[in-house]
């Protein structure tokens, strides 16, 4: 890998990250402390106490969303760390890789120099021998030279010994002394094999500690160029070492990131209040057949369960897709008083006249109403709405499912009492 854009990629991951934190510092649009901050414990406590106040109610409102701002600007803290550990563990596996192989480098190559070593050594030894056995010879040398410098005196007695004494013993080296008492036939054939010998053993040794001199200096020689490249692996492994520590400090801080947001937005979670119900509750605890934790009530399949759970829209678009089967996700998502035009435009069938399996929708109130028709016959109609009885005229824009359960009616009577009770609906959406 090339090392230097490994650790290019990671300094720039931190300068992003450094100029994120001032921006969020140095922003004059970062909005001031909100008062729920500090005030969370109390916020919920009063939002989990059953009231009909309305500025409660508000409140209460924009203290959940408050939370939920919390929690989702924590999931994106999270997300957004997690996708950056995705980006560098890439990095993080090259970078692993050629820091452990820039070990085995130098591991390989302080191997190679310590063999070099024992090479070294094992011809020093070799050649601390060698020494000795030419000194051994050199002596062996002398004292031959020495007995035949006896013979040489007992020999010449009859004559002037001391010129051939000194003829002899001025000779230079071995094969001088050789030949000077050759010229004068005073070396016998024994004296002369022996001296022979000596001199072609010595000639051999001096060769053979020459050639071992000579491997000894090759691997020295070797032994030095390895560990200039042991000194350039050991940089290159300091160098992948720190760009390698630096990356897993990284991902250290990025998953310390994702601890703080885990728990932040669990606290927040924690936090979230829900409405006691009321000491006279809504007949939702009426028999009728009905999943409340379907995904028809609880999951993005129905469009309003974002913000508006508890309301009559969120409970008709839910309950006729749960006894349709989900054949009609495209009802109108709008207030209740606009379905009946909104459904006709979509082309759904749409009259006056109530039947089973249809959509009421009434036009009083701000927002107007909307009513699911469980059955009709005989003059007889059987209704299902959601935000019935609620306290304050209606539940606010979201609440939990379990509370708006509680404001849910399940109801049986002829058509024109409904009429004389809710006010003539302004129509039927047929499903």
């Amino acid at each position: 890998m090339n090392l230097a854009k490994g650790i290019k990629r990671i300094t720039a991951s931190v300068l992003v990250v450094a100029m994120l934190v001032g921006f969020n510092i140095q922003n004059p649009n970062v909005q001031r402390k909100s008062e729920f901050e500090g005030n969370e414990g109390y916020w919920t406590e009063l939002c989990t106490q059953y009231t009909t106040d309305q500025n409660t109610i508000a409140k209460c409102n924009e203290y959940r969303n408050y939370l939920q701002g919390k929690i989702n600007a924590g999931t994106q803290q999270k997300n957004n760390a997690q996708s950056e550990i995705n980006a560098i563990q890439g990095n993080i596996d090259e970078l692993g890789a050629y820091y452990a192989k820039a070990k085995e480098d130098v591991a390989n190559k302080e191997g190679e120099i310590a063999m070099q070593e024992a090479a070294i050594q094992s011809i020093a030894d070799e050649i601390a021998k060698a020494d000795v056995a030419i000194a051994l010879h050199e002596e062996k040398v002398q004292a031959r030279k020495e007995k035949i410098l006896e013979r040489l005196l007992d020999v010449q007695v009859s004559i002037n010994a001391n010129e051939y004494v000194d003829f002899i013993m001025g000779a230079e080296d071995l094969v001088d002394f050789i030949q000077r008492s050759e010229s004068i036939g005073t070396i016998n054939d024994a004296d002369r094999k022996l001296m022979d010998e000596l001199k072609e053993e010595v000639k051999q040794l001096e060769a053979a500690k020459t050639e071992k001199v000579r491997v000894k200096e090759t691997h020295e020689l070797e032994k030095q160029n390895l560990e200039v490249q042991r000194v350039q692996l050991a940089q290159e492994k300091e160098k992948a070492e720190l760009a390698y520590n630096e990356i897993l400090t990284k991902q250290e801080q990025l998953r310390a990131q994702i601890a703080s947001a885990d728990s932040m937005v669990d606290s927040m979670t924690g936090l979230m209040p829900t409405m006691a119900a009321p000491p006279n509750a809504g007949s939702g605890s009426l028999n009728w057949n009905r999943d409340w934790y379907s995904g028809w009530y609880t999951t993005g399949l129905n469009p309003f369960v974002a913000q508006y759970i508890g309301q009559c829209t969120w409970y008709a678009y839910g309950r006729a897709n749960e006894v349709n089967n989900g054949s009609y996700m495209g009802l109108p998502t709008g207030n209740a008083q606009d379905w009946y035009g909104s459904a006709a435009a979509r082309g759904y069938s749409v009259g006056s006249e109530p039947r089973t399996n249809a959509i009421a929708v009434w036009g009083h109130g701000y927002y107007g109403h909307v009513a699911f028709v469980e059955s009709y016959g005989g003059g007889m109609i059987t209704i299902s709405e959601a935000n019935v009885n609620a306290p304050g005229g209606g539940l606010p824009t979201w609440t939990s499912l379990d509370v708006a359960i509680q404001y849910t009616l399940t109801s049986q009577m002829s058509y024109a009492a409904l009429c004389a009770q809710r006010g003539t609906p302004i129509g039927f959406i047929y499903l």
